[in-house]
């Protein structure tokens, strides 16, 4: 029976994803003139083009992904790849979004421009990116209703167990607890805002408490960070460097969001109210509470940058390329990743003519190491970028 209600919020969890893939793909010009960005551009001019990028991957872990991958090639600006990752909570518009309009608007007018684009595309045998989101994002929206009509099966099941009370408790005992599930099940499953979703459809049906709303939010945070984290092992010394202060200094960003949450949700159960039926009142309460930790985050993270930004690093770098693993599971920009594999591709190319062009006396001025690694790298990109390109492809295709 509560596959009934389990079924239609997974979905909204499927087409939530769907939406911010296609939307990156939609506004992938963003992505482009960030890529484009120089090294000398001034400061106002980068960091509205990288938040602009980081909004057009409609993703908090894709952008975060994205950003890392950056790093790890060193085939771009390394304080351009630091921004767009301090940044990367840009990308939680496509989550709030969700939360704002899933019961106070019509899906099916959305539809309208979907179908216009999907007739055109195919009268015109051309392939379309920017009426594709319009149709995702109905979908989401339908699922959304669809969890909200099936709340009476939810109730039944939950009836008056230790679990639905256990929800409903807001003290802090029960926020730890919620925060640690969440923050384990991300790290199992990785998909985003999946806590999210959860802890809105169970606000506005009474079932869960703001605190514990608050909880779930920073727990799949939390999660997703360390989860880079832990995916960003393998990798070149100055990204496992920096992916380990970004999950210490996010989580640090998150602790003082939990507090500044907290205040916030005192302000709602004392003075301050929403105008409104009682469901748009709890979903504004949420979208505040939710807004308000990305903000803090971001700020924390920001100011970690400016500094991060600033440090000088090794020429030689050792470790892999990111795993192939992350173009299988869609965790890159699109154009991101293009951007890497010809850059890769070339580097490639210089490296073996590099080779080429050494004779028996050249390598016996370089030093032993240095030529280690020189072969190394040949090595590790001449079986990475087959792959990597033959990935990218059947992304492509999906």
């Amino acid at each position: 029976m509560i596959l009934m209600w389990l079924g239609p919020f997974i979905l909204a969890v499927y087409w939530l994803r769907r939406f911010a893939i296609s939307t990156s793909m939609a506004l992938s010009g963003l992505q482009k003139r960030f890529l484009a960005l120089p090294e000398s551009a001034p400061k106002v001019k980068t960091m509205l083009t990288t938040k602009l990028c980081g909004v057009s991957v409609g993703s908090f872990v894709r952008t975060q992904y994205s950003a890392v991958a950056l790093l790890n090639s060193r085939a771009f600006s390394r304080s351009h790849a630091l921004l767009l990752l301090c940044l990367s909570s840009a990308g939680t518009w496509a989550t709030m979004l969700v939360i704002l309009l899933s019961w106070q608007f019509e899906p099916l007018l959305l539809l309208l421009p979907w179908l216009a684009g999907a007739i055109y595309e195919m009268w015109r045998k051309r392939t379309l990116a920017w009426y594709r989101p319009f149709g995702d994002f109905a979908l989401v929206l339908i699922a959304m209703r669809w969890v909200l009509r099936n709340q009476s099966v939810l109730m039944t099941t939950l009836g008056e167990s230790d679990l639905h009370f256990l929800l409903a408790d807001g003290r802090f005992p029960a926020q730890l607890l919620w925060l640690a599930v969440a923050f384990a099940v991300t790290l199992l499953i990785g998909i985003e805002s999946w806590a999210v979703i959860l802890a809105l459809v169970l606000v506005v049906a009474g079932s869960l408490s703001l605190n514990g709303a608050v909880a779930l939010i920073i727990g799949e945070m939390l999660g997703h960070v360390w989860l880079l984290l832990w995916r960003s092992r393998k990798l070149n010394q100055d990204v496992r460097e920096i992916t380990k202060s970004y999950a210490v200094v996010s989580s640090v960003g998150l602790v003082v969001a939990f507090f500044v949450a907290g205040l916030l949700r005192d302000a709602f159960a004392w003075s301050f109210t929403f105008e409104g039926s009682q469901l748009t009142e709890k979903s504004l309460q949420f979208f505040s509470l939710y807004f308000a930790i990305v903000v803090v985050q971001a700020l924390v993270v920001l100011a970690w940058g400016h500094f991060a930004a600033q440090k000088k690093v090794d020429e030689v770098q050792k470790g892999e390329y990111f795993p192939i693993s992350w173009i299988t599971f869609m965790l890159l920009s699109k154009e991101i990743l293009d951007f890497i594999l010809k850059k890769i591709a070339t580097r490639l190319d210089l490296l073996l003519a590099q080779k080429k062009e050494l004779d028996s006396k050249d390598r016996a001025q370089i030093p032993t190491a240095f030529l280690a690694e020189h072969e190394n790298e040949i090595t590790q990109l001449a079986l990475w970028l087959p792959k990597a390109l033959e990935e990218s492809q059947n992304e492509k295709r999906i």
